[in-house]
């Protein structure tokens, strides 16, 4: 071959290597330069503990990352964030599909879309679709027990048929969580809770067998997609009865100091806050079924709140025992206020400008009542409804009997 030849060629590979690998980089939904490991894990959760992660994230997406305006429901949450960080990272990702696939960044599914951003948005809308809590306990690990893992980032996950998903924001020196979540049906709406909730709420499906099934629920992480990871067993040895108030201990930092006076208003905020947040959730169902011609009976399902009202009814118990247990401990003050939240006097008239003195909540365009109104009703047996077919009366107990 004479050197013309042989020069014509080179350059031809050199050419043809050019293109290929701009092709190559071009069909991927990103090109991951890095891959998860710890320090990964690490920097993630400090993202999440940041405020860049909040309640209003889905909602206010920046000029140069309106990919984030999107909706979902809780699972998708905890996909959204890894999806986002991975992307904005050059991290690699990889998870399983309802139909049992792997989709990864490597995807050339969207390479006809020039513009990267938009690119990534359809990946992530795609993801979102094609995932759900089912897949999210396929795709995840459980977690030890201990600060340095169950940590921000991190997520707890109920057990089947039922799930639901927190995302732990931060675990505070007390070793209580701040959680945020996203409801079913998705939407752009996402919300707090500063309590774990309780076993029977949590995990009503194995709470009879007494202990966590490992391939369901607990505190978790996404999987490294290219690490090799061995199974941690310990939190199916935590009989359910004590699963949360373990968890908590061994999470509380040595020497944080933990006062009935302050147990209680926490368990009493929490109240009055999912409350508020119900009053939400309730009037979004009801304008759904309004609006839509037909549902299927899981859609219907989806609407209901049977979880979260058993969790209301949860933190109303807890509320009551321990005012009744560590009464002699708690301050006049503390003690003051969980009467008037808990135990309102009908016959004294409501400060209207005082909102959060009383817990004001309406769930009506004409009813606004005192937390301590509608914690009377939740304690009353069937009479405040969780079907979402349930008129918005029944739905508060107004009315019911």
């Amino acid at each position: 071959m004479n050197r013309h030849r042989q020069s014509f060629l080179a350059r031809a590979i050199v050419v043809a290597t050019i293109i290929f690998g701009a092709a190559q980089a071009q069909s991927a939904a990103w090109a991951s330069t890095a891959t998860w490991n710890a320090s990964w894990q690490d920097r993630f959760s400090q993202w999440i503990e940041s405020r860049d992660v909040h309640i209003e994230m889905a909602l206010q997406a920046a000029q140069d990352r309106d990919y984030l305006n999107v909706e979902m429901d809780c699972a998708d949450f905890i996909y959204y964030l890894h999806a986002v960080f991975s992307f904005e990272h050059q991290l690699d990702f990889s998870v399983q599909m309802r139909n049992g696939q792997r989709l990864t960044n490597q995807t050339a599914q969207f390479d006809s879309i020039q513009d990267q951003k938009v690119r990534f948005k359809r990946f992530l809308l795609y993801l979102l679709e094609q995932t759900n809590t089912k897949t999210l306990q396929e795709d995840s690990v459980l977690l030890p027990i201990s600060r340095d893992s169950v940590q921000a980032g991190a997520f707890l996950i109920t057990d089947r048929p039922k799930n639901h998903v927190w995302l732990i924001k931060a675990i505070k020196p007390s070793g209580t969580p701040e959680l945020l979540s996203a409801t079913v049906p998705a939407s752009n709406f996402i919300y707090p809770a500063f309590t774990f909730p309780t076993a029977a709420s949590a995990f009503s499906n194995v709470v009879k067998a007494g202990y966590l099934s490992p391939s369901r629920g607990g505190f978790r992480r996404l999987h490294w997609p290219t690490a090799r990871e061995t199974p941690v067993i310990e939190q199916t040895q935590i009989p359910l009865d004590r699963y949360f108030a373990t968890i908590a201990k061994a999470l509380q930092i040595p020497s944080a100091v933990v006062t009935p006076d302050g147990e209680l208003d926490r368990l009493l905020d929490e109240t009055c806050l999912q409350l508020r947040i119900r009053t939400n959730i309730v009037t979004d169902a009801m304008t759904a079924l309004t609006s839509r011609r037909s549902l299927t009976s899981e859609q219907v399902n989806q609407l209901s709140t049977e979880s979260r009202d058993q969790r209301i009814r949860d933190l109303i118990n807890q509320t009551r025992q321990l005012a009744f247990s560590r009464r002699s401990a708690l301050s006049l003050v503390t003690m003051d206020r969980y009467h008037r939240l808990f135990d309102f006097d009908q016959t004294v008239a409501l400060d209207y400008g005082n909102a959060e003195a009383y817990c004001l909540i309406q769930w009506a365009e004409n009813r606004i009542e005192p937390m301590a109104s509608i914690v009377s009703r939740f304690e009353q047996p069937g009479r405040v409804s969780s079907k979402a077919r349930d008129s918005l009366e029944a739905r508060w107990g107004e009315g019911r009997q």
